[in-house]
């Protein structure tokens, strides 16, 4: 088939007449599918069913340091569930802030006090001439959405069986100093489904930046391999410190709950400056 830059005008009307007869009999089909992505089938959902028996008016609501956990709580979040997401996230309990449930609005929320107030004291992105990000590709839309919606300039890195091309990732982070962020999937990346090698975490825990790189972790598949369906072992933090030789590396994410409805991805952010520093999540 001609590409359509290259076809005169009648052969476009001739096209177009084609591609209406198409729509119409696929609308005359009468189908009624439901195509947005990422939603729990209804045997997903029953696997929390008997949680919502657990509350009632005769439930203890203090938590292990006597907060009521039904008012506003505390800064840090409830000392049980950084336990809970701590296990599950592979890290202590005292690296987790428990935020809210939506982690696409966590990650915009984090570029956005970027672009303002900049990132650990160093000048806030929209004072800057140029703000990059790296993009593995295919990579997930609504990430990419982001970086556009602030005018971020995007650079593709082709996303391999084993996680981003680290050479190129090194090469950007190390001798650009335009370059912010770089977006991760690392489990069961979308939309591939590939989940980074053991090595590519570590890659990016001994780059050694002169400036302040920030690392973008959505880690939506943390956890389902307990689910005894799947056979990858879980990562932890994209960016966990490497004992070897302590760096500052803070990585931000948020765990997918058990009701699906009422909880978002696990999701965050890492600088990557020198010095020693810790791994954050937040879920």
């Amino acid at each position: 088939m001609k590409a359509y830059c290259d076809m005169t005008r009648e052969e476009l009307l001739a096209e177009k007449r084609h591609r209406e007869k198409q729509f119409e009999a696929v609308k005359a089909a009468g189908l009624k599918l439901d195509m947005s992505r990422g939603k729990p089938s209804r045997a997903q959902l029953d696997i929390s069913r008997q949680m919502m028996n657990v509350l009632n008016s005769e439930v203890y609501y203090n938590d292990e340091t006597g907060t009521d956990v039904r008012n506003y709580g505390v800064l840090f979040g409830i000392p049980e569930a950084k336990y809970l997401m701590g296990k599950m996230s592979e890290v202590e309990p005292e690296d987790m802030i428990i935020f809210g449930n939506s982690s696409l609005n966590i990650m915009f929320d984090t570029v956005a006090r970027s672009m303002t107030h900049g990132v650990c004291g160093n000048t806030p992105w929209c004072k800057l001439d140029r703000v990059k990000f790296l993009c593995p590709v295919p990579g997930y839309d609504r990430h990419f959405k982001i970086t556009e919606f602030f005018g971020i300039e995007m650079i593709n890195i082709p996303l391999h069986e084993d996680g981003p091309d680290m050479d190129m990732v090194e090469e950007y982070v190390n001798n650009d100093p335009e370059v912010k962020g770089i977006w991760c999937v690392p489990k069961y990346a979308n939309p591939t489904g590939i989940t980074y090698s053991e090595e590519t975490p570590l890659r990016f825990a001994h780059i050694r930046a002169k400036h302040i790189a920030r690392g973008y972790g959505d880690h939506v598949g943390a956890g389902l391999d307990r689910l005894g369906r799947h056979e990858a072992q879980d990562r932890g933090p994209l960016f966990r410190r490497d004992e070897r030789e302590p760096r500052a590396v803070e990585g931000r994410f948020v765990v997918r709950r058990a009701r699906p409805g009422a909880a978002g991805l696990r999701n965050g952010a890492c600088d990557v400056p020198g010095g020693a520093g810790r791994v954050t999540v937040l879920a």
